[in-house]
């Protein structure tokens, strides 16, 4: 591994962290939990009926579910491998809070930004970024940003 660009990633112990999602209100956890009102937001018009039409297919479904089914199974395995490389990182963090407005859903922003803090500290060449104007999908809402970021790890690991 020469480098690494991180886009609003998961951390190793947001299931843990984030345990309070649990108890959020219903109507909320319904809202936060919608993956297409989620992502659909940066996707552009004209491809707004495609993006549907590959994310209701029975095998997206499917690996959805199964990304959530072992999602504590997969951060533990990420815990115990070891250290990660001393390489430049770039962390590109969402700008937009995509929790509910509550008291919880404040208090998990909060928890989400110290995770994405962390996750800079796996390397000593590590940085933040912040996607001012993107939500989880900063690859849809700002894909300059994600460039520019992958061109300076691309350029950090020449030198």
């Amino acid at each position: 591994l020469a480098g690494a660009v991180l886009i609003d990633s998961s951390h190793p112990d947001q299931v843990w962290r984030l345990e309070a999602l649990n108890s959020m209100e219903k109507n909320d956890s319904r809202e936060l939990l919608n993956p297409i009102s989620a992502v659909t937001s940066g996707v552009p018009d004209d491809a707004q009926s495609f993006w549907h039409f590959l994310n209701t297919q029975r095998k997206s479904i499917f690996t959805q579910m199964n990304e959530l089914k072992y999602f504590k199974e997969s951060a533990q395995e990420v815990a115990q491998a070891g250290n990660f490389p001393d390489v430049p990182l770039s962390v590109i963090t969402r700008g937009k809070e995509l929790l509910p407005a509550t008291a919880d859903g404040h208090s998990l922003e909060k928890e989400w930004l110290d995770m994405q803090r962390n996750l800079v500290t796996l390397s000593t060449q590590g940085w933040q970024t912040i996607a001012t104007n993107s939500g989880h999908s900063a690859y849809i809402d700002e894909p300059d940003l994600v460039i520019e970021e992958i061109l300076k790890v691309v350029a950090k690991t020449n030198h």
